[in-house]
């Protein structure tokens, strides 16, 4: 009992001295929380200056660059708990700031959203990844300039080959002129020369004459010796040959040149032009007393240089070829020349090699375009009131090189049939002996009309 009333007795006591002892602990809380609600009265009291509401300076937009390594969050208000309008910006997206405040940027992208993120990841200028990656997007962009640089100098370099090459077509072509000019110049000089050489053979023959007198005479006295009759014999048998010996040989050395001045006038009275094809050359031999005025259209065409670079358009073998009238791509040259009359009815024939003018159904239609015979084509010569193709020349060398124009592989080329597959061009005309044609009169000019191919039999 008594232990059980000093155990209540201190219970009690313990109890009453904790109350004693939180009741300055409460006001101390109370005097601090007093002391916090007060100050901000006191300072509010303080401020003896009238309120002024400042203006804010207004922001002006500008670009920037999201720089943080991960994905930046958007949020509808500047603040870390506010609600998330976009989950993730990627580094490096450029977006445009529309304003700043405490440590907040404003930003919008491309993609149409707006909200505030923290201006730490917000930087004025790309990351250095994204700076790489733009360096190497202008490389990659420089590498496709270079290369097509390389392949435009590649194309150049190839331009510039072709133009050695054609220079040097251009310098053998210059050689081949000027072997040629001056094989026209000896043959232009052979005449004088023969001519020194006729007078030297007549010298000669005149020698022998009197060496023959000389031995005559002596036959005459040998021949009163009748004891040299033997000797006389046997010496004129061997003067005799001597002499026929010498005759025949004088006779040759006259007549030889003389032949060669013979062909070399004979061939000079006729023009002759020269085909220069990339077959092979082709010369031909113009017939102005038979055919003056298709002669003169025809030079006067070679002189306007009119054929060159243009094709045989046309060739069927066993029939003709001809040309006159296109490029290699089929462009049409037209003539410059006016259309002239039909001289077919001059009596040359439409012979093998034989050179003739193309016209159309008109008969004095012809200008510029022309047609070598590859076989004898009768069916082309005028007959009573058919008027045929006027023949004005014949090939007199290079035969060989119509044959083999003749025989190449031909096909259609839009309009066109009997075209050569492989373009043959004729790369120069040039008339060899300028000195023996004489230029005339051109005649008034007709109307131009479309030159067309000769009729196939």
């Amino acid at each position: 009992m008594k232990i059980s009333a000093f155990i209540t007795l201190l219970v009690s006591l313990t109890t009453v001295s904790w109350s004693l002892a939180q009741e300055p602990t409460n006001t101390d809380t109370e005097a601090e929380i007093t002391l916090e609600t007060v100050i901000p009265e006191t300072e509010d009291r303080d401020i003896s200056a009238p309120k002024i509401d400042a203006q804010r300076v207004p922001f002006e937009p500008q670009v920037r660059y999201i720089s943080d390594e991960f994905f930046v969050p958007l949020r509808e208000t500047p603040c870390p708990r506010c609600k998330i309008v976009h989950w993730g910006i990627k580094s490096g997206v450029v977006v445009d700031l529309l304003d700043l405040k405490d440590g907040w940027g404003l930003v919008s992208t491309a993609n149409g959203y707006k909200g505030w993120m923290e201006e730490q990841f917000i930087a004025k200028s790309p990351s250095g990844r994204q700076q790489l990656a733009k360096s190497q997007l202008a490389l990659d962009d420089a590498a496709v300039r270079i290369k097509q640089l390389e392949d435009a100098i590649v194309i150049f370099k190839n331009d510039i080959e072709n133009l050695e090459l054609n220079n040097q077509q251009l310098e053998s072509d210059k050689k081949i002129f000027a072997r040629e000019f001056s094989e026209m110049e000896g043959i232009s000089a052979d005449p004088v020369a023969l001519n020194q050489q006729n007078q030297t053979l007549v010298k000669q023959n005149h020698l022998l004459q009197s060496d023959n007198d000389v031995l005559k005479a002596e036959v005459e006295i040998l021949e009163n010796d009748s004891s040299n009759q033997f000797f006389l014999y046997g010496a004129l048998t061997v003067f005799l040959a001597a002499v026929l010996s010498r005759f025949v040989l004088l006779i040759f050395l006259i007549i030889t040149p003389l032949k060669l001045l013979v062909a070399t006038e004979m061939s000079a009275v006729n023009p002759q032009v020269k085909l220069k094809t990339e077959k092979g050359d082709i010369v031909i031999e113009l017939f102005p007393k038979k055919a003056p005025v298709s002669v003169d259209n025809f030079i006067k065409h070679v002189n306007n240089f009119h054929y060159d670079g243009l094709i045989f358009h046309r060739v069927i073998k066993g029939f003709m070829i001809q040309t006159g009238g296109f490029t290699f791509d089929f462009t049409p040259r037209e003539s410059e020349r006016p259309r002239i009359v039909n001289e077919a009815f001059n009596g040359l024939k439409n012979a093998r090699g034989t050179v003739a003018m193309a016209r159309m159904s008109d008969p004095d239609s012809a200008q510029a375009q022309f047609f070598i015979n590859h076989s004898s084509n009768g069916f082309l010569n005028s007959r009573g009131d058919s008027v045929g193709y006027a023949v004005f020349g014949k090939v007199i060398s290079g035969m060989d090189t119509v044959d083999e124009i003749a025989t190449v592989p031909t096909g259609g080329f839009s309009m066109y049939q009997d075209v050569p597959i492989e373009p043959i061009r004729i790369l120069s005309a040039h008339l060899l002996n300028p000195d023996v044609w004489v230029e005339s009169q051109d005649p008034e000019p007709a109307v131009a009309i479309f030159e067309r191919p000769i009729p196939l039999r």
